[in-house]
């Protein structure tokens, strides 16, 4: 992990106990200028007007300008780390209270990285990959066709560690890889549907037919199909929908959600039905009684969802992303097989709306994506006009969805979501987004070093050589490389630096790593606290085996084993103590030690754990 920032809004900032922190972090925002200027860019706060209860914008911000807009997002990126480590120790249960994960990274090491934390805990996957077409994408659109179907089955086999049993997995596929995806979906799940969705859908079932498609000749092609894979211990929630063009229900485009009144449900009688809507800030079921309206179980054809080909689409959520997918459609496939809390992944997230969407909806989620357009805002060049246009990525569009979809810029005209409109979302939340080290970045990193006795050897033994190079070299010449985990550079774990690309072909800059947040994914620690304690980065949480685990990390020059036993022991830890099952320490100590009854030791070295853990290869 090279970098770790959280994006979070205002409330939660303001709602913090402590009021010595709080008052310290709202006097760094309003001395930020980096973020006030990035408020201006995507919310024009500059153009909020004040009256005789609200105030407006102005420069410097005030408190009570910070107050009255709650939902204005805080990027850590724009401030030290100071600041981020006081926010994230005023927060009790880090992870619980983070909604969603974003990543930038190529997807395959990304979910490779995620397994032990997330092991078997994701309930819905929906991803949208390349449809093999030929187009270029940053995962090759153009490789046919063998290339298309390794680079899918090799993520789809990564990511199934972190698949619940219980889970539903989704891919969106079209006419070009359909085939190729359903024989790898059949060699993966029991159980398989195939749904068709409508990618011309209007109210009236034929209009959408007659287009700029219609004069080709062949048949006008109007569908994508989406596989469904599960296991026999699914969980699905039936949906059900009304007569669209005649229903009084008021619904829009959301689906009815049923609960059985009944263990084995037999008519519409038997049912509960109801819709997830925002009332008073909070996800509610708002139960909805039909009346004598007929309603309609969901079936494998949806026709009754809008696309990107409809006005209202493009005037509303449409972000001019080459394959965005409407939110409605995320929302029925989230819906249909989650509930608020559940975990969803998408591993090819592109313009973000699965992430959007769990978030608007109170489901976790985890986004992954590669791309120039995780950015906050992205250039992207129009070959119409011939000039770079600006577009808003990722992160830009999930700090709009915090700060409550009222309105956003992009396209040069004002978006907001027709979910967000139907379900009443008002905005609020935290996320986290890192980066990871790429593989040029790994190659960069690379030391070779060859002794003076190696090379006398390899020159004297020419048929040696040979072998030694195609085998031995890179391995053993590559020894100490900071990409390969230079142990002795934990002396200072919060200075540890790669050299990475900056986006310019062939530049590289140092950059401080973050070893703190790989380890923690390395042994999957749901992280509980995160603190700075007297020169001690101290953390604390879960491991996957349910064990309590305290996390010590040092600079050893500066706190030698004599101070870190006096720091332990003015903290009140004692290894033999049963509040820590685990605990572990960067550098030689002197703690003393326990053995476990599994054999294990309670105090454990990092070093040693991280360097088994990083290069444990074994499932990929």
């Amino acid at each position: 992990v090279v970098e770790t920032q959280y994006c979070i809004t205002l409330d939660r900032i303001f709602a913090i106990e402590d009021e010595g922190t709080r008052d310290w972090l709202v006097e760094q925002i309003i001395q930020n200028d980096a973020q006030r200027e990035e408020w201006v860019r995507l919310f024009a706060i500059d153009t909020f007007k004040g009256d005789l209860t609200t105030p407006g914008y102005t420069e410097p911000l005030k408190p009570e300008f910070l107050k009255a807009h709650p939902t204005l997002v805080v990027d850590t990126r724009h401030f030290d780390e100071a600041f981020k480590l006081r926010l994230l120790a005023a927060i009790p249960d880090i992870d619980e209270e983070t909604d969603g994960l974003l990543i930038h990274s190529e997807n395959f090491q990304a979910l490779n990285l995620l397994k032990e934390r997330y092991r078997t805990q994701v309930k819905c996957v929906y991803i949208d990959p390349p449809f093999n077409t030929g187009g270029d994408f940053p995962y090759k659109d153009s490789f046919r066709n063998s290339s298309w179907i390794e680079l899918f089955w090799d993520r789809l086999n990564v990511s199934l560690p972190i698949f619940s049993p219980e889970g539903n997995y989704f891919i969106h596929l079209d006419h070009n890889a359909i085939h190729y995806g359903k024989l790898l979906f059949e060699m993966t799940f029991p159980e398989i549907n195939e749904l068709i969705f409508n990618t011309n859908a209007t109210k009236d079932e034929e209009s959408g037919l007659f287009s700029y498609k219609s004069f080709g000749q062949k048949f006008v092609r109007q569908h994508d199909t989406i596989l469904h894979g599960y296991n026999s211990t699914i969980n699905f929630v039936k949906l059900w929908k009304p007569n669209r063009n005649t229903s009084r229900l008021d619904l829009g485009q959301l689906d009815l959600i049923s609960r059985g009144k009944v263990s084995t449900p037999r008519s519409l009688e038997d049912f509960e039905f109801y819709i997830e809507k925002y009332q008073d800030g909070t996800l509610v079921e708002h139960i909805v009684d039909r009346g004598e309206e007929k309603i309609f179980p969901i079936g494998d054809i949806w026709n009754d969802l809008y696309s990107f080909t409809q006005s209202e689409m493009r005037v509303s959520e449409n972000l001019s992303f080459r394959t965005q997918k409407p939110e409605n459609l995320v929302r029925r496939i989230i819906q249909t097989c989650t509930v608020p809390g559940d975990l969803v992944l998408d591993f090819f997230a592109g313009s973000g709306t699965t992430p959007a969407v769990s978030h608007k909806l109170r489901r976790k989620y985890i986004g992954v994506e590669m791309g120039d357009y995780f950015e906050t805002t992205y250039q992207e060049y129009d070959a119409t006009s011939k000039t770079w246009i600006e577009k808003l990525g990722i992160l830009g569009r999930m700090k709009n969805v915090l700060h409550g979809d009222v309105a956003f810029k992009a396209c040069g005209k004002d978006r907001r979501s027709t979910l967000s409109k139907e379900i009443g979302w008002a905005g609020g939340g935290m996320f986290k987004y890192i980066r990871l080290e790429s593989y040029e970045d790994t190659l960069n990193n690379l030391e070779l070093k060859r002794t003076e006795a190696q090379q006398s050897l390899l020159e004297k033994y020419a048929a040696f050589r040979e072998d030694y190079m195609l085998h031995y070299m890179l391995d053993v010449e590559s020894r100490g490389s900071a990409s390969l985990l230079n142990i002795d550079r934990f002396e200072d774990p919060f200075n540890y630096k790669l050299n990475i690309a900056t986006g310019t072909v062939g530049e590289t800059k140092p950059t401080v790593v973050d070893l703190v947040e790989t380890f923690n994914y390395l042994i999957g620690l749901r992280v509980k606290t995160m603190d700075d304690v007297r020169g001690v980065r101290v953390v604390t949480g879960l491991n996957p085996q349910g064990e309590r685990v305290l996390i010590l990390w040092r600079k050893t020059k500066e706190l030698d084993n004599d101070a870190l036993d006096e720091w332990f022991r003015k903290q009140g830890y004692n290894t033999k103590d049963q509040e820590y099952d685990v605990i572990y320490v960067n550098g030689d100590n002197n703690l003393e030690n326990l053995r476990k009854a599994d054999q294990t030791w309670k105090v454990r070295l990092i070093e040693e754990e991280f360097q088994r853990l990083m290069f444990d290869v074994a499932d990929v």
